[in-house]
Formats: C-alpha cells, sequence, structure tokens
C-alpha cells in the first residue's frame, strides 16, 4: 500500500434502526406497503401495512407501494424520534431517486422525491442500502408478507412491540 492509499473507515451504523420495506399492488387497482422496523439490538419495535385503492398513483403499481412503504417507514421514525435509520429496500429506484441520480419523471417519482427532501429537512439522517427480493433474506421477506396483507386494508395497520 502506498503512502497515501489509506482505506476509507466504514461507518458506524450501531446506533441506527433498520428499516426494511416492500410494495404490492393488484390489477393497477390497488396497491399497498409493508414494513418492519427493528431497533439498533436487531429486535422488531413494529410492522406496519396498508393499502390504497382509487388512488391517483395506482397505475404506478408496485413501484407506488414500495415508495408509499419508505416514506410511511419514514414517518413512523419522525413520529417515534428515530434518528438514524438503514432503509432496506428491493427496488433500487428507491435510492436513485433519492439521491437524484435517476432523473424524476413520472408523478410517482416527483412525488416521492419531494416527501423524501421533507424528511431531511427535519433532520433525519437515513441510507438506503439495496437486498435482493425473494432471496431469503428473513427481513424483506416479512416486508413483502405485510405488503401482501396491506392489499386487504384500507386504514394503516400498525403492530408494535413492547
Amino acid at each position: 500500500m502506498a503512502l497515501f492509499d489509506v482505506p476509507k473507515p466504514i461507518k458506524d451504523y450501531s446506533n441506527y434502526y433498520k428499516v426494511y420495506t416492500d410494495g404490492s399492488n393488484v390489477d393497477n387497482k390497488i396497491f399497498s406497503f409493508g414494513f418492519v422496523v427493528l431497533d439498533n439490538n436487531d429486535n422488531v419495535i413494529c410492522r406496519a401495512y396498508k393499502g390504497y385503492s382509487n388512488h391517483q398513483f395506482c397505475k404506478h403499481r408496485n413501484i407506488a407501494g414500495e415508495c408509499f412503504g419508505v416514506l410511511n417507514a419514514l414517518n413512523y421514525c419522525w413520529l417515534n424520534n428515530v434518528n438514524n435509520v438503514l432503509i432496506y429496500h428491493d427496488y433500487i429506484g428507491l435510492k436513485k431517486w433519492a439521491e437524484g441520480s435517476w432523473k424524476t419523471n413520472t408523478p410517482i417519482s416527483i412525488f416521492y422525491k419531494n416527501e423524501i427532501e421533507q424528511f431531511r429537512c427535519d433532520n433525519l439522517n437515513f441510507e438506503f442500502l439495496w437486498v435482493k427480493g425473494h432471496s431469503g433474506n428473513r427481513w424483506n421477506e416479512e416486508a413483502d408478507k405485510l405488503a401482501k396483507l396491506g392489499l386487504t386494508v384500507q386504514e394503516i395497520q400498525i403492530i408494535e412491540t413492547n
């Protein structure tokens, strides 16, 4: 190693909560989300899910559910004074729109990006980590199941663990 080749330090995420999100849809008529929040010791804090029918974003199918999953999870964290969040997701567009490396040229991407910026203004620290969907990741699979449950309800269901 050359004198100036100093390896980058690995960021310390020990004080970050983890959020796993997913989205689902049925026939472009209903979309839904599900998410799981784990504390910095990997204990489940809550699970949540909700569906939306006849919504302006239904035409965006599960992408709308993916976006609403992140936004609702961040809102949950903000309301509960969770300031540092790692967002695990299986749709790469969530990160790309949030960081500005993909154009926001659809109604859902524009809405999502604007909402993400608002959370940044509210001093919520969050980072996105992609996980491969349907690959056996326990919490991603749980978020997927919750998103499917969300297709059956129109009111948010939050199951908190004490």
